[in-house]
């Protein structure tokens, strides 16, 4: 049993690529970190981020294991960097949703993130060129229509296909569902140009 970290329901875990890392987000607002030195470790808690102003819905750990993204309830995205296993630094926090996020997930082999909300839209964010910020690089349908077609009620869920799909083809698309009953699958050129 891992140490508590949390005063409020944990909603989310997800472990690290390379397994020494989890990650916990939590109603109390924080997203709690902890390592482990091997397997036959026990785990402990690293660190606590903090930051969201409210329940924190999600993590995702990126394909390098080098970044983790987080989203809630005070419809934001925050991309944190780590700095070794202990220490971490937010590197982006991501405004542009109009209602709770979701959901995060990051491309399988790029550094790009996905965002889910309840406003309908599925957002997709990277870094900038010059490295020094993150931005939204597509807004894939939402309330307004801005977006294009897309669901009619709260996005949930998305999700990439592997980086090798069982035919050979690199995978590229994402798929996300919503309250509307359906599905919808994007086609990835989108994602990573």
């Amino acid at each position: 049993m891992l140490e508590r970290a949390h005063d409020r329901a944990v909603r989310c875990v997800a472990v690290s690529p390379c397994g020494r890392m989890l990650a916990s987000a939590s109603f109390d607002g924080t997203c709690a970190v902890y390592v482990r030195a091997s397997p036959q470790h026990a785990w402990r808690r690293a660190c606590a981020l903090e930051g969201h102003e409210s329940e924190v819905k999600r993590c995702a750990w990126s394909p390098s294991g080098s970044l983790l993204a987080t989203c809630g309830r005070d419809r934001t995205v925050w991309v944190w960097e780590a700095h070794g296993e202990e220490e971490f630094e937010c590197v982006a926090a991501l405004h542009g949703h109009g209602g709770d996020v979701k959901c995060v997930t990051w491309h399988p082999s790029e550094d790009v993130l996905v965002s889910a909300s309840y406003d309908e839209s599925v957002r997709v964010w990277r870094e900038d060129e010059d490295g020094d910020d993150w931005s939204c690089a597509q807004v894939l349908g939402g309330e307004s229509g801005d977006g294009g077609e897309g669901h009619r009620g709260t996005v949930w869920r998305a999700s990439f296909e592997p980086r090798r799909r069982m035919d050979g083809g690199a995978g590229a698309r994402c798929v996300s569902c919503s309250g509307d009953g359906e599905f919808v699958v994007w086609n990835g050129s989108g994602f990573c140009n």
